[in-house]
């Protein structure tokens, strides 16, 4: 049942509807009712008129069908040994008409919630070589100072969303009325069954995580994990890029889930991990600790000797970090690692 109209509720438009329809990708498998995005792309002014009548429904009422909450997951092998579970990556197909809808949502949503994210959170937003070059950067502004760099491993941060949580942050955007109402009814309940040569599992029902495969999903995780840098920037203050009080300065890189915090000393970046630890306890994130997954690299010094925590556990000082598949080294010996830069990162740096 819809609550209270807010700002986004205003009935769906043939209009925003044939702009959805127009932009639809194909050859992608269908979901649970086996229904691909070719069936509702063919122009048709009957069924155009029908999916916009059914879909005002849903978004007023705020109520989904049953079957929208439903996934087929088929998992993907990645390489390496098949016996091994971890070996696969699960691929989630949902119901194609369940997209088209959260993507008349989305178009709502995002000049609303977009220019209130952190600048530094570049996930799903642009690309990684933005963050890449970022850092890159930044360390060679400082090529005469020492940096210290914690890279933040969260634990299966999109499958784990607390999605209460989730529905708080929404709210606090300024999210209200049907189109938050109707956000909470597609996170209620959801259920996924695993589909393998040809056998389906019985359903399990999923209480936790933005869903894999949905339109709306980066979105909502990103609005939950924006709270993670307004924690860092509270106790540090970054790294300055050049000389004075005015010189532009870095705190923190976000690409989904993937975190460096950058920091003058060590005392600043420990009250920087326990702030994000005190964060993520509070929003039910955790933290791998590893030098392949958090783990502190001081940039400009030889020295391994430091001492950090993060949640109670010691994180380990690294000489070289691999950061959205580029490495960096604490040595600042570049000419080893150029190699993995994306091309046009290359350009942008010589241009």
């Amino acid at each position: 049942m819809a609550s209270l109209s807010g700002p986004l509720d205003f009935p769906l438009s043939a209009a925003e509807l044939q702009h959805v329809l127009s932009q639809l990708p194909s050859h992608r498998a269908p979901g649970p009712d086996g229904l691909p995005y070719e069936f509702f792309a063919v122009k048709d002014d009957v069924l155009s008129s029908a999916l916009l009548t059914f879909f005002e429904l849903v978004r007023h009422w705020a109520v989904v069908p049953s079957i929208w909450r439903s996934a087929r997951v088929s998992p993907l092998h990645k390489g390496g040994p098949a016996d091994d579970f971890n070996n696969y990556r699960p691929i989630s197909l949902l119901c194609c008409s369940l997209k088209i809808f959260e993507r008349l949502l989305l178009a709502r949503l995002l000049p609303r919630v977009d220019p209130q994210l952190d600048e530094c959170q570049a996930g799903f937003r642009w690309g990684a070589e933005e963050q890449i070059y970022t850092l890159a950067e930044t360390l060679r502004l400082r090529a005469r100072k020492r940096t210290f760099c914690a890279f933040v491993d969260v634990r299966k941060a999109f499958d784990v969303a607390w999605r209460d949580a989730v529905l708080v942050r929404l709210a606090e955007t300024g999210i209200s009325g049907s189109m938050w109402s109707v956000i909470a009814d597609l996170l209620c309940e959801t259920t996924a069954r695993v589909r393998v040569n040809g056998l389906t599992s019985q359903p399990w029902t999923e209480t936790a995580g933005v869903r894999q495969g949905s339109v709306l999903g980066p979105l909502l995780f990103n609005i939950l994990f924006n709270g993670i840098a307004d924690a860092v920037r509270a106790v540090c203050p970054g790294v300055a890029l050049g000389p004075g009080p005015s010189a532009p300065r870095v705190t923190l890189l976000l690409y989904a889930d993937d975190l460096v915090i950058l920091a003058d000393d060590a005392a600043t970046l420990q009250r920087a991990l326990d702030a994000i630890g005190n964060w993520g306890a509070r929003w039910r994130f955790f933290f791998g600790i590893g030098p392949e997954k958090t783990a502190v690299m001081v940039v400009g010094s030889r020295l391994l000797n430091f001492h950090f925590s993060l949640q109670g556990c010691a994180v380990p000082c690294v000489p070289h970090y691999t950061y959205l598949g580029v490495t960096f080294a604490a040595s600042r010996k570049w000419r080893q690692h150029e190699t993995r830069l994306p091309l046009h990162v290359k350009y942008r740096q010589l241009s």
